[in-house]
């Protein structure tokens, strides 16, 4: 079913989301492609991603490694101090 109030085919978006997710795509080159494919920009591509499910394990690691990694900068900055 369309939706009418998307500015894309909501069926065609599963479709190529599930798609991205089955040949093993990484989430930042799936919202290039949903970006490309769909013509809508990448604060909607990236909440229809998020939303989708399937790389919610990418995103986990990534929030992980944001984290350890913002914790060594501040490590740093209080070893200089």
């Amino acid at each position: 079913m369309n939706d009418t109030t998307r500015p894309y085919d909501t069926d065609k978006m599963d479709q190529f989301l599930a798609q991205l997710a089955k040949d093993g795509v990484h989430a930042s080159d799936a919202l290039d492609a949903v970006v490309s494919q769909f013509s809508i920009d990448e604060k909607l591509a990236y909440e229809l991603i998020q939303e989708c499910g399937s790389w919610d394990d990418e995103f986990a690691q990534s929030t992980v490694l944001k984290s350890l990694f913002l914790n060594l900068l501040d490590e740093d900055a209080g070893n200089a101090a």
